[in-house]
């Protein structure tokens, strides 16, 4: 009776020991504040680059509209849209550009600039906990996939003729691949994901064992569990590579070769996750994570145009 009892105990220990690591990590991941982990790490490249040369000006020199809606769970969801004219918007062809994991819209003002010249609307929204969108847990592109279709559902409300291509960096790629599989408005017409990653699961095992130099086993197996129980969703659920099979829009994905934060090892498995209908990708020599655009510019431009020539005009 007594061993019974010291094994009991042992078991409620380890399990209470399990349930705080999993809150832990769920906050340390997910929760909604700054991630001093990222501060000078290595794998995301601090750099100057010429393509963000008074963007910010710029930006406030165009025409630009704020705009919100609400999502599924009641959540008010911010984004900026940039419009080429009062009198040729309900034309011109729209891209929906995500940014990254605890970034915000101002992040991809640089891109933003590229496809507004290039003769784009571009919408770009803040994700669910972050920037001006309401919400306290980052959900990796899951429930930001819904997020997306709520906005392409928007756009196709207010401009029933418009053709959308969905663009997204990291976080944002994943999205943009999540949504993939969902039904989308006919308008949505193409997808661009830049080094996306394949699951939640993926990414966070990969990282929790990069930073932590620990066997995932049950830590991440709790995490999990946490997750489920405050968020609703399962990591493994949350799979870049299940949406990408459900799919037959045109995609094109890109990955830096020298990519350690999201590996660049992710970009074929998603790539061959995707059967049914035109597929391309693009390599970027050099290019460490999220920076393909900024290590060959004219080349990444003149395949991303390309592409949009091809599936979206």
């Amino acid at each position: 009776m007594k061993i019974a009892l010291i094994i009991t105990a042992i078991i409620i220990f380890l399990l209470l020991i399990l349930a705080l690591t999993g809150n832990y990590f769920f906050d340390f991941a997910l929760k909604r504040k700054k991630k001093v982990f990222l501060a000078d790490n290595p794998d995301i490249p601090s750099y100057e680059s010429p393509l963000y040369d008074g963007v910010n000006e710029w930006a406030e020199s165009i025409p630009h509209e704020i705009v919100s809606i609400t999502s599924f769970d009641g959540l008010k969801l911010v984004g900026t849209k940039f419009l080429q004219s009062d009198t040729a918007q309900d034309k011109s062809p729209w891209i929906i550009a995500v940014h990254g994991y605890t970034g915000k819209h101002t992040d991809m003002l640089d891109r933003t600039r590229l496809f507004y010249n290039a003769g784009y609307n571009v919408l770009i929204p803040d994700c669910r906990a972050h920037g001006d969108s309401e919400g306290s847990v980052i959900t990796m592109g899951w429930l930001d996939r819904l997020d997306l279709k709520a906005w392409c559902e928007k756009l196709a409300k207010d401009y029933p003729a418009c053709k959308i291509a969905l663009y997204g960096v990291s976080m944002g790629a994943a999205t943009v691949m999540m949504a993939s599989g969902e039904a989308l408005p006919d308008n949505v017409r193409c997808i661009i994901e830049d080094c996306g990653y394949t699951s939640v699961w993926d990414i966070m095992e990969y990282q929790f064992k990069k930073m932590f130099h620990l066997p995932a086993f049950p830590i991440m197996q709790a995490s999990n569990v946490v997750v489920r129980l405050r968020v609703g969703f399962d990591m493994k659920e949350a799979s870049a590579i299940e949406q990408l099979k459900k799919t037959s829009l045109p995609i094109l994905f890109i990955h830096g070769d020298a990519d350690n934060f999201v590996p660049f090892q992710m970009l074929e498995p998603l790539y061959e996750a995707k059967t049914k209908g035109f597929k391309d990708k693009l390599i970027v020599p050099g290019a460490m994570h999220g920076n393909a655009l900024h290590t060959d510019p004219e080349g990444y431009m003149e395949k991303l145009l390309s592409f949009l020539n091809h599936t979206l005009l």
